[in-house]
């Protein structure tokens, strides 16, 4: 009996929202005891020698984009490092409500480099939507202000990465576009892993390989999942994610989510349902 693709879809993509929540574990975990820029170069490591027995076997050939892949791996990089210093002191739910921002700022940067139309509705749902971000990242403590603020600019290099992955998308194959940001960002991360190298229990290679691991199962379960089906019907599920850093979050560090968190989050979710509602009798491009 063949799968249906919708069904397919839907548990790929909730797979990677799984997995995008283990690995915040694995950070706020791992994060007290290995230094920043060696758990980033470790990440990128380790997830290079996992993808490079396939790319010698598909024998990858020199991209005809290189130049993109290298301002790729640089957004990453700077998105990882920011991300990362956050989600280490930010309680995991409020960083998650942060990420799902991640559309409204797309928002703003699809018109500036993909060249899209952002009609005013749109802009005005896209403002409330900021409005709600505004709430959740209200800090219950004032010393994380700036772990907020780390949070929100990740965001938004993810937000300028995924602009440009779309840009990439009719270029590349997936797997090209794994194996150069994995690449580029091992050799950017080299001289910092370097310089910050400490020694590591096993338990710490063995934490790093599995968030080198989530970090590629990310990308490769929502990769295939936007073949499957539409963005437009995907992009609300993203909301699953908070179910399972709200759980994962109070069994492991016994974190209760803020009433500003929950408040945020509402506002933020009615933006996204209303810009990712597909257009009548228009076909909307698959990833």
């Amino acid at each position: 009996m063949k799968a249906n693709p919708r069904f397919t879809a839907i548990l790929l993509f909730s797979l990677g929202l799984l997995f995008c929540s283990l690995a915040d574990i694995v950070v706020k975990w791992v994060g007290y005891n290995i230094p920043l820029p060696q758990l980033i170069f470790l990440r990128f490591t380790i997830a290079l020698l996992f993808l490079m027995p396939i790319a010698l076997k598909k024998r990858v050939h020199r991209s005809k984009i290189l130049p993109f892949h290298l301002l790729r791996a640089l957004l990453l990089i700077t998105a990882t490092f920011s991300w990362f210093a956050g989600v280490k002191m930010v309680p995991i739910t409020q960083a998650t409500v942060i990420g799902f921002s991640l559309p409204l700022f797309i928002q703003l940067f699809s018109p500036l480099f993909l060249k899209e139309k952002v009609s005013k509705k749109r802009f005005f749902i896209t403002l409330f939507g900021f409005i709600g971000v505004i709430i959740a990242t209200r800090p219950t403590d004032i010393s994380q202000e700036p772990l907020v603020l780390s949070l929100v600019i990740a965001t938004i290099f993810y937000a300028l990465l995924d602009t440009l992955n779309k840009f990439c998308a009719d270029k590349e194959e997936p797997f090209n576009m794994l194996f150069y940001s994995s690449l580029f960002g091992f050799l950017f991360t080299l001289p910092l892993g370097i310089i910050y190298w400490t020694p590591i229990p096993i338990t710490g290679w063995l934490f790093s390989g599995t968030l080198a691991l989530f970090s590629l199962l990310i990308l490769l379960c929502t990769f295939h999942a936007y073949i499957l089906e539409e963005v437009s019907f995907l992009a609300p599920l993203h909301y699953i994610e908070l179910l399972f850093s709200t759980f994962f979050s109070w069994v492991i560090f016994s974190e209760i989510p803020s009433l500003s968190t929950y408040a945020g989050s509402v506002l933020i979710l009615l933006s996204i349902i209303f810009l990712t509602r597909p257009k009548k009798q228009t076909a909307l491009r698959k990833i």
